[in-house]
């Protein structure tokens, strides 16, 4: 096989898939089911990031938060725990460039105030 043709764009981790435990803030799942209510194009703006807020159903979540051009999907209320039990409620999904643009350290950080952001007891 001839792979002279053949450009390497990428060599590193091209998406992280991070899944953290606790209990959702009563009053962050309160806003959320408000403004999913409000209908089919339904924004939250959370640390100054606009996302958009869709139904999570096929990822086993209640809710998707996404912005792409920001580089996070982030999956919020577990379907197969309540929301005020201790559970996987929050994962969260990054983009190459999200990666790319932060170093490991960062990524652990900004990941972990996501998390924290709205999970209590994470």
């Amino acid at each position: 096989m001839n792979l002279s043709n053949v450009n390497v764009l990428w060599t590193e981790t091209d998406t992280v898939r991070q899944l953290f435990q606790g209990r959702l803030k009563p009053d962050i799942l309160a806003e959320f089911a408000n403004e999913y209510e409000s209908g089919y194009h339904a924004t939250l703006t959370i640390n100054k990031v606009p996302f958009r807020l869709q139904s999570g159903r096929r990822g086993g979540f209640k809710y998707i938060l996404r912005n792409r051009e920001y580089g996070l999907t982030i999956l919020i209320q577990n379907f197969y725990a309540e929301a005020d039990a201790l559970g996987t409620h929050v994962k969260i999904e990054t983009s190459p460039r999200w990666l790319y643009e932060r170093s490991s350290d960062q990524i652990h950080d900004e990941l972990a105030e996501w998390g924290m952001y709205f999970l209590k007891g994470i």
